[in-house]
């Protein structure tokens, strides 16, 4: 089910607001902070201020940089920092999770491509599928 626009934006409210929370916390400026994320300080603001979605990469350096739990960050639930072994259990799901990004990207190319490419796009899949196999499972 898609949310609608009034939902994402009072989800991106409160993304941000956890963002501000989390700067905060790290007694860091805007200027300071939006450095170490690798954003303009006109980026981390509008973030701040729920008018733009942070970047995968830049929820991936909270957590790796500041020992942040993504799902606090993104969804409000759990706490805010991790524990050393959550936080490697942590890591290793958000690259499992990029890792995925990517693939749904490939999928989405090949889903385009004309019927006549049908060969190449089973043989790319099945590259894809024997790649996936030697992802470490939980």
């Amino acid at each position: 089910m898609f949310m609608s626009i009034r939902e994402y934006e009072h989800d991106l409210i409160y993304v941000g607001k956890r963002i501000r929370l989390i700067r905060l916390s790290q007694n860091k400026s805007i200027r300071k902070f939006a450095k170490e994320l690798n954003v303009s300080q006109g980026t981390l603001c509008e973030i701040e201020n729920g008018k733009a979605a942070p970047s995968y990469k830049v929820l991936y350096l909270m957590g790796k940089k500041y020992g942040i739990n993504l799902n606090w960050l993104v969804n409000g639930d759990g706490e805010m920092m991790v524990s050393g072994d959550r936080r490697e259990d942590a890591d290793r799901k958000f690259e499992l999770l990029m890792k995925m990004k990517k693939y749904r990207y490939l999928i989405s190319v090949l889903e385009e491509l004309d019927r006549s490419y049908l060969g190449e796009m089973l043989d790319t899949l099945h590259t894809l599928l024997e790649t996936l196999r030697k992802i470490p499972r939980e």
